[in-house]
């Protein structure tokens, strides 16, 4: 019967000349979602007597669309009627309405907390779960290091390696389909302090120490054991007085948080005291002068005579000037310890021409 209907309106159409309304359909895929999933509106209105010029859409929420074909996502949960309205040029207009016909599923919500970041290995991490909590609901860990689970609140999970691992947590409502995830990073450091250096030097002798640290260490506390303390990364200590002494460092890397302490020992080893006596230390050239070696303790010794000349040995004979002029003589001491030392006497030597005297 409505088909009749329809033939003989469309009869009185053509006969008298009455404007032909459009006639607005469309579909939406797919119809049943979760919050923030797209949903496609495809128009398949058709045309009447002149060509549809306008579309509106409503999509039950309040907000609308004046695209022929649209994609929408809804923020709510709920169920949504879907309204379509188009208008031909000729000015005769229809709509769609499909009561209820969106469904948006609310979407579970996943978030969890640590126990924080590692400095040693091994290190045990624990998880909190915080995220939604309902009959349907399921958990799927991933901890980055091969582990996985799917308890709701895992075990303590141990990373064995220093790195940087990405935890994810997917959480699943079985009831809609509808997902949730979360990750975090986990920073695992085998932090470690540590220092170059040498186990023995001489007094006096400035000594640098190379800090060896985990890389990434960026703040340093150096305590000498009896030449000062530093902040620098590698700083240079000089020791006065023999003995043994212990170094201190303490690393930490301020972004993680890691710290480590360290210590090294090192003995300061006592330098000789070289010493020397000359005579005669003036006349006229040439002049023969006899040195006497005073220095302490044992070692070998280089003399340098200020004129050229040198010699290696505890006690040269005489050694012979000649020329005018004034010499300064230097005599270096290496201990059998390895230390060196060295006295310098300036101007020790001086010679110069006989002065003639007479009376009348």
């Amino acid at each position: 019967m409505m088909r009749v209907i329809l033939s003989i309106f469309s009869l009185l159409i053509a006969c008298f000349g009455i404007a032909q309304a459009p006639n607005a359909q469309f579909v939406a895929s797919p119809l049943s979602v979760c919050v923030g999933q797209p949903i496609s509106f495809t128009n398949q209105s058709t045309a009447g007597g002149s060509p549809i010029t306008t579309y509106t859409w409503n999509f039950g929420n309040g907000e609308t669309s004046s695209l022929q074909n649209t994609n929408f996502v809804y923020t709510t949960p709920g169920v949504y009627t879907i309204t379509l309205a188009v208008q031909a040029a000729n000015g005769q207009a229809d709509a769609e309405v499909k009561t209820n016909y969106i469904t948006v599923n609310p979407s579970p919500t996943a978030s969890f907390t640590t126990s924080g970041n590692g400095c040693t290995v091994p290190f045990g991490v624990n998880f909190t779960n915080t995220s939604s909590s309902a009959p349907g609901i399921t958990y799927a860990w991933n901890f980055g290091n091969g582990q996985t689970s799917n308890l709701q609140t895992p075990t303590t999970v141990t990373y064995s390696n220093a790195g940087t691992f990405n935890v994810a947590l997917t959480v699943t409502d079985a009831n809609s389909g509808c997902t949730a995830s979360s990750n975090q990073s986990i920073v695992v450091s085998n932090f470690t302090a540590g220092i170059n250096a040498p186990t023995s030097v001489c007094e006096g002798q400035a000594v640098q120490f190379l800090n060896s640290s985990t890389v990434g260490a960026n703040s340093f506390a150096w305590n000498s054991g009896g030449a000062g303390t530093s902040t620098a990364q590698n700083p240079t200590f000089t020791y006065n007085t023999p003995g043994n002494y212990t170094v201190t460092l303490t690393a930490q890397n301020t972004t993680s948080g890691c710290s480590a302490s360290t210590v090294h020992q090192i003995t300061v080893l006592p330098a000789p005291t070289p010493s020397f006596t000359a005579t005669p230390t003036s006349g006229c050239s040439p002049l023969v002068v006899n040195f006497s070696n005073t220095s302490t303790g044992s070692g070998t010794f280089v003399w340098n005579f200020g004129d050229g000349a040198t010699f290696t040995g505890q006690t040269p004979t005489g050694h012979t000037y000649s020329g005018n002029g004034s010499y300064s003589v230097e005599l270096v001491m290496t201990g059998t310890n390895g230390c060196s030392d060295s006295v310098t006497i300036s101007n020790l030597i001086t010679l110069s021409d006989p002065v003639a005297q007479f009376t009348s």
